[in-house]
């Protein structure tokens, strides 16, 4: 069973290497959008973990870490007044999924949502991206809105 804990500057290496292989999955569906450069520098990390309305968080085995989740409290959202969280990031590694990992990092996110009465927890993700698509709607998330693009050029 993984240790769900926050992330911490001692993790950076294995932060760096998980992001690396999400940015991957990125760069692999839409390589006209994402840069080959990883943007989730070891700097990137080290502000993330800084900054107090981001919070990274780590499933952990004995193996070290496995997955992360990063996400950002939004106390004034644009849309509405209510205060929501916002998830930017959900990445396992291969060989620890479908063993119930993303599920409790995201638990760990629902959990302290209500805790601290957070009314909603928003999140993207891309259309080419159908394992997690199907992952977001058994947790209960439902489609919002679409947005579409054409190329011109």
């Amino acid at each position: 069973m993984s240790i769900i804990r926050e992330a911490n500057i001692n993790d950076i290496e294995a932060l760096h290497r998980i992001f690396e292989a999400l940015h991957k999955i990125h760069f692999d569906g839409r390589p006209d959008i994402f840069s080959d450069d990883n943007t989730y520098t070891v700097k990137f990390i080290k502000r993330a973990l800084k900054d107090k309305s981001k919070k990274i968080i780590i499933a952990e085995e004995n193996t070290g870490i496995i997955g992360l989740c990063a996400f950002c409290f939004n106390d004034n959202a644009y849309q509405t007044r209510k205060k929501q969280i916002f998830i930017d990031d959900i990445y396992v590694m291969p060989e620890y999924r479908r063993k119930g990992v993303a599920k409790a990092l995201f638990n760990y996110v629902k959990s302290l949502a209500e805790k601290e009465k957070y009314e909603k927890i928003d999140l993207t993700v891309w259309s080419f991206n159908e394992e997690a698509l199907i992952f977001y709607k058994s947790l209960g998330f439902m489609e919002q809105r679409k947005i579409m693009e054409i190329t011109v050029l």
